[in-house]
């Protein structure tokens, strides 16, 4: 006698992902011998979406992934029989959801085919959840009602997001303010996360779903000031996603609840992801709000002159040969204007900078030769030669239109007092920030070597090439050459009144090491480092090994940087030795 057999499923993993390999067994048990055309496991994820009601209603439902095993015919015995199927999920596939009028679902039907006999067919729900991913980039941004900001009798507000791609359960932070409310009375500010679904059929709908709204702030705000908070992304939400006929947004929405009156508000489009792996560590910046006119100069001029705008920091930077500049607003006594220009050090102990009563007294000012220059700036340097080159009057005489300079080594410091959000102010800064920049870069190839150098200069300029290093004429100094897989600087060594103390090598250890050691006897040195160090110790006038270095003191003056090479293949078969490695020396 026939019989439909009982079904069990099993799956594996218990909760499935999109891309994970999914496992299913079904458990049949028979109450007697049945014949079987075959036994199918067919998993399905379909999107249902409904549109209208009542006898207008429309119903669209699509497979949009459908996969099958099947077996070949059987007689099956009574008692218990086992079939396994193993489903690779794409990794795009839509998560299970269930809103107001649309769903995707996923089910695992086992059919158990019988000829002349009713078939068995049971279906299984199967849960498809986004797997926590790692934390998204937090993408900080500020949203406003109207670009120009507060307009006639328009109400404006602002909206700042540390984050505009939000995981499941990240805890989110921001502000909103209000301005121009023109005696509007409003009784509250509320904040809600609005997730929006849109049909493609039976027809094109867009539409509400889930909304998780708070109160952020009870009564009247102060007009401009900043209202802040910090939410969570709700654990009930569903992540961002497009299917085949549904997709679902998520939208961040401020809104003032105004009395007699239309409410102010705005939205803001967000990414929503899945529950994040980790908690998020790298915060977003929240854009201070209140002043759209402030905002709105800053991306103007900086799109006007060519340069990108960094909203994380409120910055504006550039970039002209090797002089980078970054243009922020600070506050001090009044507000500034600053410019924070960068380049290749020059290595001549330069420092420049206003000019203060004590320096009338001072006999070793660099001279620029230009009056107003002098009476204006102080300027040092270890060589007033090699600055001078350097600290031209075309370079100097516009930087007395900042009124704070500062010069170092590495880049300067041009600032002026002004508010950041008058249009005229803040471009004709940048401007001149950008003319300083391009003369600085122009002025950096004019340096010449110290004069004790001036014979040796191809010499330095050769070996810089030959180890891929970059040569620094003003003191002297190879940086980053290559020496086989190690890091060398290779360079001269000067007292603050410009005499030569000596020569140095540094060869750096990269990894550092968990302890460096004590010295050339230290137990824990193998003998192919004891022996290199006590060369180096024979051939150089010190030896010194921290944690990330092995530094050489040489004697006197390196005319031809090519004569320290065999102290520093030393120091690098030292370092590869001290790390472990003393098959081969150092590569030329």
């Amino acid at each position: 006698m026939r019989s439909r057999p009982k079904v069990k499923l099993l799956l594996s993993p218990g909760l499935v992902s999109p891309g994970d390999r999914l496992f299913a067994e079904a458990v049949l048990t028979s109450r007697s011998e049945t014949p079987v055309d075959f036994v199918a496991i067919r998993l399905r994820g379909t999107a249902r979406t409904g549109v209208g009601t009542g006898k207008s209603r429309a119903v669209h439902e699509e497979h949009f992934f459908v996969r099958e095993w099947r077996s070949t015919s059987m007689t099956m015995a009574p008692g218990e029989h086992r079939f396994k199927a193993l489903f690779e999920l794409a990794d795009r596939l839509p998560p299970t959801y269930v809103g107001p009028d649309a769903s995707i679902t996923y089910i695992i039907t086992v059919h158990v085919s019988i000829p002349w006999w009713p078939d068995r067919e049971q279906d299984f729900v199967v849960p498809l959840v986004f797997a926590p991913a790692p934390p998204m980039p937090p993408e900080p941004k500020v949203f406003v009602t109207a670009r120009d900001g507060p307009r006639g009798k328009d109400a404006f507000m602002e909206l700042s997001l540390d984050a505009t791609q939000i995981a499941i359960g990240d805890v989110v932070s921001g502000s909103i303010s209000l301005q121009n409310l023109r005696g509007r009375r409003v009784r509250g500010v509320e904040l809600s996360f609005i997730q929006t679904e849109t049909l493609v059929k039976p027809s094109h709908v867009v539409r509400a779903g889930q909304r998780f709204t708070l109160r952020v702030l009870d009564g009247a705000p102060v007009e401009g000031a900043a209202i802040p908070f910090r939410v969570t992304m709700p654990e009930t939400a569903t992540p961002t996603f497009r299917a085949a006929t549904l997709s679902l947004a998520t939208d961040v929405e401020a809104r003032a609840d105004v009395a007699w009156g239309s409410d102010v508000a705005i939205r803001a489009r967000i990414l929503v992801g899945p529950k994040a792996s980790a908690p998020r560590e790298d915060r977003g910046w929240v854009a201070p709000v209140g002043s759209a006119r402030q905002a709105l100069v800053w991306q103007n001029v900086a799109a006007k002159l060519g340069l990108v705008t960094d909203p994380e920091a409120k910055r504006m930077v550039g970039k002209h040969g090797d002089v980078t500049f970054a243009v922020s607003a600070e506050q001090h006594d009044d507000y500034w204007l600053v410019a924070k220009l960068a380049w290749p050090s020059l290595g001549l102990e330069l420092d420049v900078g206003e000019r203060r009563w004590s320096d009338a007294l001072a006999t070793s000012l660099v001279q620029a030769g230009d009056p107003a220059i002098d009476r204006r700036l102080a300027a040092r340097a270890r060589e007033h030669a090699q600055a001078s080159r350097f600290l031209v009057p075309e370079v100097l005489r516009p930087l007395l239109r900042f009124d704070d300079v500062r010069i170092l080594d590495g880049g300067a410091r041009l600032a002026v007092r002004g508010a950041p959000h008058v249009t005229e102010k803040v471009e004709r800064f940048v401007r001149r920030v950008v003319a300083a920049a391009e003369s600085f870069d122009r002025a950096l190839s004019r340096v010449p070597a110290p004069a004790l150098f001036s014979a040796d200069v191809p010499a330095w300029q050769a070996l810089a090439a030959r180890l891929r290093g970059r040569l620094e004429l003003g003191r002297m100094w190879i940086h980053d050459a290559q020496v086989g897989t190690s890091t060398v600087q290779i360079g001269s060594v000067w007292a603050r009144g410009g005499l030569l103390l000596g020569s140095t090598v540094v060869v750096a250890i990269d990894p550092p090491l968990d302890a460096p050691p004590s010295g050339v006897e230290a137990p824990s040195l193998s003998p192919a480092a004891r022996d290199a160090w006590r060369e180096l110790s024979a051939r150089a006038k010190g030896v010194q090994i921290d944690a990330s270095a092995i530094t050489l003191e040489l004697d006197g003056k390196l005319s031809d940087p090519q004569a320290a090479m065999p102290a520093v293949e030393l120091a690098v078969s030292l370092r590869r030795a001290l790390g472990g490695l003393v098959a081969a020396g150092p590569f030329r």
